[in-house]
This record gives C-alpha cells, structure tokens and sequence, in this order.
C-alpha cells in the first residue's frame, strides 16, 4: 500500500528507533525508503562543509543497512525548516507516506506532539504517520523505544463521512488484510433531543456497516462503536478499551486563510494520543 516511504529522522536515540518500524513496512508492501535528514537553519551563515559531510557519510551508512533488508534506498539532506523541507521532499519523490517521530520538547503547548511535527502535519498533503518514542527505564538504565512494534494489529477508524473522511475509509479497507482487529466508530456529538440522537445514531450504524462488511473480507474482527460525546475524548477512551495500537484519522484538504490540513478533532487526537497516528490528508 505505502511503496514508497520518507523516513524523515535525525539520528537522535529517539530518531534512531524509528527504523525499528521498518519490518512493519515492508509487510504492509513499502518497497522504497527515501531517508530524510534536514540540516536545519540555525545560524545566517548556514550549516559547514564539516556538518554537511556528516550528514552524508550517517546517510549513506544507515542507507546499506536498509538495503540489506531488501528496500531500495535513497537519502535526502535539505538545508531549511524541518516541517517545509520533509513535505519538500515527499512531494519531490511521490512519497505515499511520511514516517516521523513524535517526542514533545515543549509539554505545554504541543503535548506529546513534538513541533517539527506539528507543523509538518498542518502543511501536508502526503499521508503521516507519527510514531511515538516514550523513554523506559530498565535495570536503571533509560532508553527510548516506539510504543507500538505492531502498530497494524488492531486498528481504529473514527469517522463523521465527510470527504476528509473518505480517503482515510479506502486505507482502512486496504490495511484490513494486515489487521487482526478493525473498529469503526463515529461519535455523534449533535442534536437537541433524545429522538435526534438517536436517528443519527441509526444512521451512523448503517452507513459503518457498508464499510465493515469491505474489511471483512480480509479482517477476522471488524466492530462497530457509535458514541456520544466529545469527539476527541471518546476516541481516546475507545482506543484503550478495544486495545488499539493505531488510530487512523481522515484530515482536511489544504486551504483556507490559516492553510491548515488538520480538522480540530484530527489535532486534538494527534497532539495527545500516546499511540501512533496515521494521518491521512482529504483528496485534492
């Protein structure tokens, strides 16, 4: 499904265990992996021929490694705004997805997305996927690690059947020969009344059937959940009580005045989600 893949890292030890996903990929059909190194703007002068042949010689390095197991590798080492730059690129190529990590420097604003990320995921329009590092202790030693290693097994879809929607349903379908469980769910958080409620409710059921019956086909277990509330709560609470290990989420075209890509529940559950998230941008 994702041939090609831009791996965008920096070789930091949160950076360095993104490329633990790669079996991952390559499972899901990725047959190309274009690694992404952005030397940062930090200074007017810009980065040094020193710095430069740095960034190569850790490139090409990691790159025989991921040919050893059976991709075809390229690298990437633009000079720029990370967030600019990584999309930069995915566009140049044809990216179908871009693999990013997620740690958070700044809590407060950001959560437990990090900025570079945050803002790359507002300007995209290449399918996202952000892979969370958390940092464990064991035997008094600290070492981060990807949440999830297995993030296809159990998959949850959230969705109100807009067009954002649509493409992130086609993925899902597409995913659901990888999966081992789908849960569709769509959180219905208007109406005035009780009998409102409950005919968009009905209405929510019937129109995840049709799609549930698609991922059938493939998937042993597909569920469907329709909820009321607060969108971006509820699908949190649905992804620790079903077990999920990642969350798919349709997002909004690029436009507007603000340029924005992510709808406000999108960004909420990418912000704050401590699974990985894909995201997948409306078609343009």
């Amino acid at each position: 499904m994702f041939e090609r893949v831009v791996m965008a890292t920096d070789f930091t030890p949160g950076g360095e265990k993104l490329f633990n996903c790669l079996g991952e990929l390559k499972a899901v059909g990725t047959k190309e992996i274009i690694l992404t190194w952005v030397m940062e703007i930090r200074y007017s002068g810009g980065p040094t021929g020193k710095l430069k042949e740095h960034h190569k010689q850790k490139l090409e390095e990691k790159a025989k490694e991921i040919e050893e197991m059976g991709f075809k590798v390229r690298y990437e080492a633009p000079i720029g705004f990370p967030a600019q730059e990584i999309n930069a690129v995915a566009e140049k190529v044809g990216a179908s997805l871009i693999v990013i990590t997620s740690r958070g420097k700044n809590r407060v604003r950001d959560f437990f997305l990090g900025s570079t990320t945050s803002a790359m995921v507002r300007q995209t329009t290449t399918p996202t996927l952000i892979e969370r590092i958390e940092l464990v202790e064991s035997l008094g030693e600290k070492d981060c690690q990807l949440v999830c290693e297995r993030k296809f097994e159990s998959i949850l879809m959230p969705t109100d059947f807009s067009t954002s929607a649509e493409k992130a349903e086609k993925v899902v379908s597409g995913l659901s020969e990888h999966a081992g469980k789908i849960v569709l769910t769509s959180v219905v958080d208007e109406g005035e009344t009780e009998e409102e409620i409950a005919g968009l409710k009905d209405k929510a059921y019937k129109q995840l059937e049709q799609l549930g019956e698609s991922c059938k086909n493939h998937c042993p277990e597909v569920k469907i959940r329709i909820e009321t509330g607060i969108p971006s709560k509820i699908i949190k609470t649905i992804a620790e009580e079903e077990d999920i290990t990642l969350i798919v989420l349709g997002m909004r075209g690029k436009g507007g005045v603000e340029g924005l890509v992510l709808g406000s529940t999108a960004e909420t559950v990418a912000r704050t989600s401590k699974l990985p998230v894909l995201l997948i941008p409306a078609a343009q």
